[in-house]
């Protein structure tokens, strides 16, 4: 597997900051494994992200097939929904 940017990115970006980023602002991330290649970017990610948020990441196995992409995304938006309408729950029906 080849990467083109083994320096990471040419503009400068943390992806590491900007996991923080979205954790400080409740967006939840989603993310699924195909390949074996990805583990190292995803620990990465997941740690940035489990500092602010308290939690990980979701993560879901594709591998080679696309059986499971149906499950994850369903997943994805249930779980989206659940925290939403916590969040508006516990501040008066406002989302933050």
């Amino acid at each position: 597997m080849h990467d083109n940017y083994p320096a990471g990115d040419p503009e400068g970006l943390k992806i590491e900051d900007q996991m923080q980023e979205f954790a400080q602002k409740n967006i939840e991330v989603a993310a699924l494994r195909i390949t074996k290649h990805t583990e190292k970017m995803f620990t990465a990610l997941d740690k940035s992200y489990r500092e602010k948020m308290g939690r990980s990441m979701l993560f879901s196995e594709l591998g080679q097939s696309t059986k499971h992409f149906n499950f994850f995304l369903t997943q994805s938006i249930s779980q989206t929904l659940t925290l939403t309408s916590q969040r508006g729950s516990s501040t008066g029906g406002k989302t933050q």
